[in-house]
């Protein structure tokens, strides 16, 4: 249920998904997924963000002049790196919910490596703001040996579960942890005793708070190459099995999940996006020294914020090349992905709408 407080910033969502239902371009995106920082605690084997040379990180006052030009986003993501890496977290947290008066939904990942500090941060600042939805993605690979191993940290498995185990007893119908797992080449075959290994650990944990997504392979952000990739035979055959294991009850969260996993074998199968994506016109990533892309995957950078006074309406609108740039998306031009960060305002942009050929 949404508190009619809410009402407002739901009706907003729902304007802007419908919207980019019937236009392919909209004055501004309304969802983001924003990289604090390039700094991070873990060492893994699928991404080498760990391994970038540091950029000019983008500032708590530059966040806030950010903010301030842009704040009319229904859907925020916050990523890093680690965000908790940030001594400031805090600070822009407070930032991001007070200045986005139509914020509907807030979501970042963790790796879950400091569940004392995570607790208190996100607890204190749920004092003082309460969107009215906040998901929290702990980011977990494997059983124990296997997650340490692709982690490269010792423990890694252990200080995951102990952030989850704490963001469960602050759960509440406006906050939800969820645990987040990345179908790779190194954990294909594991993903069952995965489930296992959490469910000794949580035994009330159900198959919706597990949400899996498919690798994928980016110079501008991850840094990664194919490698990583699953084998396409044991991916299908693990997503077939999930997909059995989850309910068929109606909820937004749930639906776009199922989505996700439905299209995603479609995706597997002939390499392409299954609809047209939303990258550029719903949505865009801003990397951590503010230069702005298309989404997390295709390297074609569309300028710098610094550079336009941190209006993104004004930096959109000051590419020439730009919807073009956006309708090549739409039909494909581009390196073709389906990783949630962009499927899901796709999902929510194509609806009813038959996946391409």
């Amino acid at each position: 249920m949404i508190a009619p407080r809410h009402w407002p910033r739901l009706a907003g969502l729902g304007w802007d998904v419908a919207r980019s239902n019937w236009t392919r371009a909209p004055r501004r995106p309304y969802r983001i997924t924003l990289i604090l920082n390039g700094r991070c605690n873990c060492r893994c084997t699928m991404c080498d963000i760990w391994q970038k040379r540091p950029a000019r990180e983008m500032t708590l006052q530059e966040i806030d002049r950010f903010f301030q030009r842009n704040d009319r986003f229904s859907w925020i993501n916050l990523s890093g790196g680690e965000i908790f890496l940030r001594p400031d977290l805090e600070e822009v947290l407070d930032v991001v919910l007070s200045r986005s008066r139509r914020l509907f939904l807030l979501d970042f990942p963790t790796t879950g490596q400091t569940p004392d500090q995570i607790e208190s941060v996100i607890a204190r600042t749920r004092e003082r703001h309460r969107p009215p939805r906040w998901f929290v993605t702990v980011s977990l690979d494997g059983p124990p040996d296997l997650h340490d191993q692709i982690r490269g940290r010792e423990g890694a498995f252990g200080r995951a579960v102990e952030t989850y185990r704490r963001l469960s007893r602050l759960r509440t119908r406006d906050f939800r942890p969820f645990f987040g797992l990345t179908l790779q080449a190194a954990n294909v075959d594991r993903v069952e005793e995965t489930w296992r290994s959490l469910q000794k650990e949580i035994p009330q944990l159900a198959p919706e708070d597990l949400h899996v997504n498919y690798a994928h392979v980016s110079s501008h952000y991850y840094g990664n190459d194919e490698s990583v990739l699953p084998p396409l035979e044991p991916a299908r055959r693990e997503l077939a099995r999930l997909a059995s294991e989850r309910t068929s009850r109606w909820h937004p969260v749930a639906y776009l999940e199922r989505r996700y996993q439905a299209l995603l074998k479609s995706y597997l199968q002939t390499g392409r996006t299954p609809l047209p994506c939303a990258a550029l016109a719903a949505s865009c990533f801003i990397g951590d020294d503010w230069t702005v892309y298309p989404c997390s995957i295709y390297d074609r950078a569309v300028g710098n914020l610094r550079d336009h006074e941190f209006d993104l309406a004004r930096l959109l609108a000051a590419e020439t090349e730009l919807a073009r740039l956006r309708e090549g998306i739409r039909q494909g031009d581009c390196p073709n992905c389906w990783t949630p960060c962009e499927a899901y305002q796709t999902i929510l942009g194509s609806l009813g709408r038959r996946v391409r050929a």
